[in-house]
């Protein structure tokens, strides 16, 4: 469970940020020329919403000895995905294909939380997501607010305002890092 919210409060920011400051982050790295990939970028980012829990979820079914469902989940979201591509592409182009990838990636979540909770019991993920989820909210109206500032000072700012919103809304507690501080330092 603490695992699950930490990824979710390294996922938020990461999501937040990219989706909002996709033309930037693109126009920085790779000039002018490549301005209409933000676009897919701005899309294809909220995956790492389900990315980061599918991982942990599948090192879940492995543990549970349970690996063989994880390869079920993992075709049908093939089947799926090819399915939604022959469907989006040829109407939506690159962004049908980016919208194609956040949904198998949320369906292979919704499948892997519906498996935890019938095999074993309910992890409480919705539950610990809400803060994060609020924290991210949050970002998200500063850097609409602050939408027009340079990249350079926007970016720390963001974090900063990140970190205080973690501390604001008790998101982590001093013994949720001095656990992660143990895990690390022996």
């Amino acid at each position: 469970k603490k695992t699950f919210r930490i990824l979710m409060l390294i996922s938020f920011p990461i999501v937040i940020i990219t989706a909002f400051l996709s033309k930037e982050i693109i126009g920085t790295i790779y000039g002018s020329g490549y301005e209409k990939s933000a676009t897919a970028l701005s899309i294809v980012i909220w995956t790492s919403l389900f990315i980061f829990p599918n991982i942990l979820l599948s090192s879940i079914f492995i543990i549970a000895n349970k690996q063989g469902m994880n390869a079920v989940f993992g075709f049908v979201c093939l089947l799926l995905t090819i399915v939604f591509n022959l469907f989006l592409i040829p109407r939506y182009g690159f962004i049908g294909a980016s919208i194609a990838t956040i949904v198998t990636d949320a369906i292979f979540f919704m499948l892997s939380c519906y498996f935890m909770s019938y095999y074993f019991t309910d992890l409480g993920l919705f539950r610990y997501s809400i803060k994060p989820l609020v924290c991210g909210l949050l970002l998200g109206v500063l850097l609409i607010t602050l939408n027009g500032l340079d990249i350079v000072y926007l970016l720390p700012l963001a974090g900063i305002s990140y970190l205080l919103f973690i501390f604001v809304t008790k998101t982590f507690s001093l013994n949720d890092i001095l656990q992660i501080k143990r895990a690390f330092v022996r």
